[in-house]
This record gives structure tokens, C-alpha cells and sequence, in this order.
């Protein structure tokens, strides 16, 4: 993705905006059942909380954290890749996304993206096609922000129910601590829906408050994403916003 953080970033889809989209049906699919992918997702994310709080069963569910977790990345990365589809902004993102639609189990809904992620890449295999798309200097840190937050989300879902399945709520000492933890719950997925929200502002390069707000949010310990670990990628993020030419081009889109 290296082209398109250093590419001009003054690069407008609004030139193209005028023309049709050959890419617009598949990724219209593959961002649907993307987002569908989501609600079994964070579902799978409650259960392993709720496992792996009892001693009984944690050792045997344990291992099923990491494909949950790739799956989780795999489906942020098409969500991401498909928006590009839509705005023909960062072609490898958009690339990536269909190979990640076209991966057996990992795809989303399990399979049900493997046709459009096919039918994507047969696409963006045109010439005509590679000659559409436009950059974005502020597609590096807008997807890294936008996975994360994803997978803070589903990490927050599943820590919460372990430890409401830990504590004994029968003691008022317990139910603070559970209701503390659901507390806890809501703020980080406050904070991660607002990254999520920037990261979207970044990649279509609209809203521009709502980039900067994303960045900042990314940028404070423990309500970014896993922690600290969109540090770097808010402060990336807010470098780059704080450029003329990237102001520039939220004022060009938000004006076509």
C-alpha cells in the first residue's frame, strides 16, 4: 500500500465519479455479507467469553481464538477493500479485500463471498479497470485503525462476559465488579464505533472532524483500539490530516 500513502493526494474520485463502476455490484455483495459476517462474529466472540470463564471448559476452547481471529481481520479487510471498490480509491486494498473473499472458511459468511470475491478480481484484473482508480495518502492508517477497532470490539465482547462469568454477583462487591466491567463495555465500544466512523471519513475523504476525532480517539491509552495498539496509527493518521494538500482534498470531495 506504499503507492497509495505517497501518491498525490489532491487525487479525486469526483473525476470518476461521473463514469459507471464496473466494480460496484461485487462490492456492494461483499460489503453486505461482510457486515452480515459481523453478527455471528461478535456472537462467536460472546460464547468464548462465556467458555473459557468456567475452568472446565477453558483449555478446550482456548485454541479457537485464533482462527476467530483471522476470520475477524480477514472480514475487516474486505469491508475496507469494498469501500475502496465503491470510491475506486487504493486498488490494493481493494485487491486484497477480493483475495480475502475467495479464502475457504475465512471468507465471509464462511463461503458466501467466494463468488464476488472471484468475480472482483476478474475485474480488477482489466487494465481499464486498474486505470480507474484514484489514491488516497490517507488509506494506511484509515484500514490499520478500521481492523483494529473491529477486533478491539469483538476482544472487549468476549472479556466482559469472562469476566461477568468470573464474578460471583450475588455480593455486592461481585455485582460492582460485573457492572463495572458492562460500564467498561460500553465506553471502549463507543470509542472503537467512532474509529470505525473516521476511518470511513478517511478512506471516502469527507468529514473531516470526523477523521481528526477518529485520530484523536485512537491516539489515548486504553480506549484505543486493543489498548494502546492504534497509538501509532492515530498519530500516522493525524500527521497526514494535518497537511494542506490532505485538507484539501476532504474540501474537493466534500464539495463534488
Amino acid at each position: 500500500m506504499n503507492d497509495d500513502l505517497t501518491a498525490d493526494p489532491q487525487t479525486s474520485p469526483s473525476g470518476h465519479a461521473e463514469l459507471s463502476n464496473p466494480l460496484r455490484v461485487p462490492a456492494i455483495w461483499l460489503l453486505a455479507v461482510s457486515i452480515l459476517s459481523l453478527i455471528p462474529i461478535f456472537l462467536f466472540y460472546r460464547v468464548f467469553g462465556v467458555l473459557t470463564s468456567s475452568p472446565d471448559t477453558a483449555g478446550e476452547i482456548a485454541p479457537g481464538i485464533l482462527p476467530l481471529t483471522i476470520w475477524t481481520v480477514m472480514v475487516s479487510l474486505v469491508i475496507a477493500g469494498s469501500i475502496c471498490m465503491l470510491l475506486l480509491r487504493g486498488r490494493r486494498a481493494a485487491r486484497t479485500a477480493a483475495i480475502c473473499a475467495v479464502i475457504p472458511f475465512f471468507s465471509p459468511l464462511v463461503a458466501l463471498g467466494i463468488p464476488f470475491g472471484i468475480w472482483a478480481l476478474v475485474l480488477l484484473a482489466r487494465p481499464e479497470v486498474k486505470g480507474r482508480f484514484g489514491q488516497n495518502p490517507l488509506l494506511g492508517p484509515a484500514i490499520w485503525l478500521f481492523v483494529l477497532a473491529i477486533l478491539s470490539m469483538g476482544v472487549s465482547i468476549s472479556s466482559t462476559q469472562r469476566t461477568i462469568g468470573t464474578t460471583d454477583t450475588s455480593t455486592p462487591f461481585g455485582a460492582g465488579v460485573a457492572q463495572g466491567a458492562m460500564l467498561l463495555s460500553v465506553v471502549e465500544v463507543a470509542s472503537m464505533l467512532t474509529i470505525i466512523a473516521g476511518s470511513i471519513c478517511m478512506l471516502r475523504s469527507r468529514v473531516y472532524w470526523g477523521a481528526v476525532t477518529a485520530t484523536v480517539v485512537a491516539m489515548i491509552p486504553f480506549l484505543s483500539p486493543l489498548l494502546v495498539l492504534g497509538i501509532p496509527f492515530g498519530i500516522w493518521a493525524l500527521v497526514l490530516l494535518a497537511r494542506p494538500e490532505v485538507k484539501e482534498c476532504f474540501s474537493v470531495t466534500s464539495s463534488s
